[in-house]
């Protein structure tokens, strides 16, 4: 993570300053302008991830169970050994065995909220799959600057890569709108709704599910679909993600759109023999 922050922030010096000094792409405006939106792109999708797993993921869990542990600190200091028993012999605060299983607890929720767990294997190889393509990105235009690649040949792959980093999102952002579906929640956001709604049927969400990971099997399938391993928190968790990914809702529109797009060039052949 630490390598893709820091190809990140030097993607922004190397275009901005070669953009405006040497000119990467000086002679092909339209190439330029998809190197500075696809260098945006992923210089978000880096400051979320980092943020969210900092602050959320991380922060939130271990955040509140520093705060329990100072609670019975105080608790220790503040009553005498006899005062912390009650009339029938039992601690009143928590012994080292019930902090060790809150620690655990804590650790498999921090765990779940890093899309580390076994069930998570698709969402994390779509992750690592566009942190990968970003570090390509970096490599690209390292090489370009230093003459090793020229524009022709810059552009074919910018244009490749962007290919690959636009699909890796929209697949990213559908497969949390399908596992936000399934945890129990009291509500759902309407653009969860609307790409289920895209996805269509069960049997399109595992040829989704497919599509992201050949190894992915109908067990995995079904700790999906059964909620198997996804609570409220892990919810939270995620939906929190997803707004930092995703807070003006475009890759999602974006990713409805070109799924009911996709449908239609599907049904028009069927629609023409009917004709």
């Amino acid at each position: 993570m630490n390598s893709v922050e820091t190809v990140s922030r030097g993607l922004f010096h190397s275009i901005h300053q070669t953009t405006l000094d040497e000119g990467l792409f000086k002679s092909n405006p339209q190439a330029r302008r998809l190197l500075l939106r696809f260098r945006f792109q992923t210089h978000a999708f880096v400051s979320a991830l980092t943020s969210y797993i900092f602050d959320s993921a991380i922060g939130t869990h271990f955040n509140s169970f520093m705060r329990r542990l100072g609670s019975v600190v105080q608790q220790i200091r503040s009553h005498s050994r006899q005062e912390r028993e009650d009339d029938e012999g039992s601690p009143s605060v928590p012994d080292v065995f019930e902090l060790m299983n809150d620690h655990s607890k804590v650790l498999d929720k921090i765990l779940g909220a890093c899309m580390l767990r076994t069930q998570q294997r698709a969402i994390a190889e779509v992750v690592t799959d566009i942190l990968s393509n970003i570090l390509d990105l970096g490599t690209l235009v390292g090489d370009m600057k230093r003459g090793i690649v020229d524009d022709s040949t810059g552009e074919a792959r910018v244009k490749k890569l962007y290919y690959v980093f636009e699909r890796k999102m929209f697949t990213f952002v559908r497969i949390f709108s399908i596992r936000l579906f399934f945890i129990p929640q009291p509500t759902y956001h309407i653009s969860q709704i609307k790409v289920l709604k895209a996805l269509g049927d069960k049997g399109e969400i595992r040829s989704l599910l497919s599509s992201i990971s050949p190894s992915t099997s109908d067990k995995d399938y079904a700790l999906l679909a059964n909620r198997m391993g996804a609570g409220r928190k892990e919810g939270a968790d995620l939906s929190d993600l997803l707004l930092r990914l995703d807070l003006g809702g475009w890759w999602t529109h974006e990713a409805v759109r070109r799924a009911e797009a996709k449908r239609a060039r599907l049904r028009a052949p069927t629609l023409a023999d009917d004709v």
